[in-house]
């Protein structure tokens, strides 16, 4: 069972309005590998290229590791909870 709670509020919009499935967020939670500290007592999680393909060695489906490609969790250290479901991809600002 994964500890880490979902806030209710923002990180479930989020993740439904980018098109993150919960079952997307289960397994980044749980296989998660790579980390960065960010401000305001924040760490962003996500699953590296390596784990993804271990993750397909150990019997997982290519189609479901695949959609951990790109998205990070935003993780407030104190409680931790869910706070943000984000895209690393780089954006291009439109004028």
């Amino acid at each position: 069972m994964i500890e880490t709670r979902l806030s209710l509020l923002h990180a479930e919009r989020q993740a439904q309005r980018r098109g993150v499935a919960r079952r997307t967020l289960d397994l980044i939670l749980a296989y998660a590998d790579r980390s960065h500290k960010l401000p305001g007592r924040a760490r962003a999680l996500w699953v590296s290229p390596k784990a993804r393909s271990r993750l397909i060695c150990s019997g997982f489906s290519p189609d479901e590791v695949d959609r951990t490609r790109g998205v990070r969790i935003v993780v407030a250290i104190d409680d931790d909870i869910v706070t943000t479901v984000e895209h690393m991809l780089a954006r291009r600002a439109w004028a």
